[in-house]
């Protein structure tokens, strides 16, 4: 499976909430309270997705996750002169994001009255899973599941077979990740102690 399993449906399918609908069935006037945009993002409409919003509709346990090691997607890796290894100066900038936002998390948690900001902290694992695949039951952390246009680094191909184990493969395409490592991130999100902070999301709806 590609993108459309991100971290959050897999919280989503823990709390038992019911998924999102697809883009394309939502009428207009009702596309505010969201759907799935069937791009590895899935939420409500950009206008109305500031944090602050989100809380002045009644939010009050969010969770946001970081941007992964883009440095490391098919797309940049397979168009760079890095000899196949990892763009590190775009994992850098990511990172110089990832700490703003965190920051942003915290202060918004200690300024809003009652509410629980939860930072996923995907970049490391997801570096991790990267540069040691097997350790978490990956075989392929280089290239796309899918035949994709220009030779690995953008979209898949219409009508063509995947590989044969997308389980073991990282990357679903040039940009997305698999259901495998998406499900790997989440499931350390739910039950772990070191990906999403300062709870995690057994521990949130005990809150």
């Amino acid at each position: 499976m590609n993108g459309l399993s991100t971290y959050v449906i897999y919280v989503a399918d823990y709390l038992g909430v019911p998924y999102p609908p697809p883009r394309v069935s939502v009428f207009q006037p009702m596309s505010y309270l969201g759907y799935n945009y069937a791009s590895g993002s899935c939420g409500i409409l950009p206008e109305t997705g500031k944090f602050i919003n989100l809380y002045n509709f009644g939010a009050r346990k969010i969770l946001v996750f970081e941007l992964g090691p883009i440095g490391c997607i098919p797309s940049i890796v397979k168009s760079s002169k890095l000899n196949g290894k990892c763009d590190e100066n775009k994992n850098e900038i990511v990172n110089m994001f990832n700490t703003q936002l965190g920051l942003l998390l915290e202060n918004l948690t200690t300024t809003l009255p009652d509410s629980h900001f939860i930072f996923g902290k995907a970049h490391g694992l997801g570096y991790d899973a990267i540069i040691n695949p097997t350790k978490y039951g990956l075989r392929d952390s280089s290239n796309p599941c899918c035949n994709t246009w220009g030779n690995g680094t953008l979209s898949c191909i219409p009508a063509e077979s995947p590989c044969l184990a997308p389980d073991e493969h990282y990357f679903w395409d040039g940009y997305h990740l698999t259901q495998a490592t998406y499900s790997v991130i989440a499931t350390q999100c739910i039950s772990g102690f070191d990906v999403c902070l300062p709870m995690n999301i057994q521990q949130l709806v005990q809150v």
